[in-house]
């Protein structure tokens, strides 16, 4: 793993000029079916944190978004005529927000938007075990969360609490998190210093929590069980035949990506 560092970047130009924060980037690995070892990908995402409120999400989420919203109607027609213009899309599209220990997961669907709130207490057991990633020694510690049995190491060395997804309760930054079964692992890769890109993150603080944490998993089955619902919804149809061989690919999917990051 490359030592970790801390660097000025210059952002996008359509940048806010507000409020200056911390960008933590980390690298997470995970394996798509459970039953293949070599379905494994990688992910970029950034922990964005600002004062006593972050965000995280995909770096791919983050261009697209960012494409999307700083472009012409000539650029966005150009970027539909040609894909090789068009942002990478995000293999996972959820953005998690934290404010005063609540967590608020948003994601949004074709042009539905949905989002639940929740409140973790992790129970985190500390051991002796020390480690040394990068230039960090670093402190193990476990937890049970959806499902899974999860190890993670942590540094006090460095000024910030700051976690991956929904690891939060350690006095630290957390460089490494894994699962007991090597499907999820986040890494720490860099940290920078950025400032809030207003336009994004203002449209998940304004949309309010919508439904339960339950019905927000319901609703995302019956999506991937009927595809065709994430578009009836919006007012878009693609006709009897086209349903028939969207949900048969989906279908096809959903037997590949048998494994999700939140069991339960």
């Amino acid at each position: 793993m490359k030592y970790l560092f801390f660097i000025i970047i210059l952002c996008f130009p359509f940048l806010s000029k507000a409020q200056t924060g911390h960008r933590l980037i980390y690298n997470l690995k995970y394996q798509i079916d459970s039953t293949d070892i070599n379905s494994v990908r990688d992910e970029i995402y950034y922990l964005d944190m600002f004062g006593n409120e972050s965000y995280f999400l995909s770096k791919d989420q983050f261009v697209k978004d960012s494409f999307l919203l700083a472009s012409t109607d000539q650029q966005l027609m150009s970027m539909m005529g040609n894909p090789a213009n068009r942002p990478k899309y995000p293999k996972n599209t959820y953005i998690i927000t934290i404010k005063q220990n609540t967590i608020k997961h948003y994601e949004k669907v074709v042009l539905q938007e949905f989002a639940y709130e929740e409140e973790l207490n992790l129970d985190w057991k500390l051991s002796d075990d020390t480690l040394t990633i990068g230039n960090y020694l670093c402190q193990k510690a476990t937890t049970y969360f959806a499902g899974r049995n999860y190890e993670a190491w942590y540094t006090t060395a460095i000024p910030l609490t700051a976690f991956p997804y929904k690891f939060g309760g350690l006095l630290g930054t957390t460089l490494r998190i894994v699962d007991s079964k090597n499907h999820y692992q986040f890494d720490l890769m860099e940290i920078q210093t950025v400032q809030k890109y207003i336009i994004i993150y203002d449209s998940v603080d304004k949309h309010e929590s919508n439904m339960s944490k339950k019905e927000f998993w319901e609703n995302r089955k019956k999506m991937n069980q009927n595809p065709e619902l994430k578009f009836a919804n919006s007012g878009i149809s693609f006709g009897d035949g086209n349903n028939e061989r969207m949900r048969k690919k989906t279908e096809a999917r959903l037997k590949r990506e048998n494994n999700p990051i939140e069991l339960e």
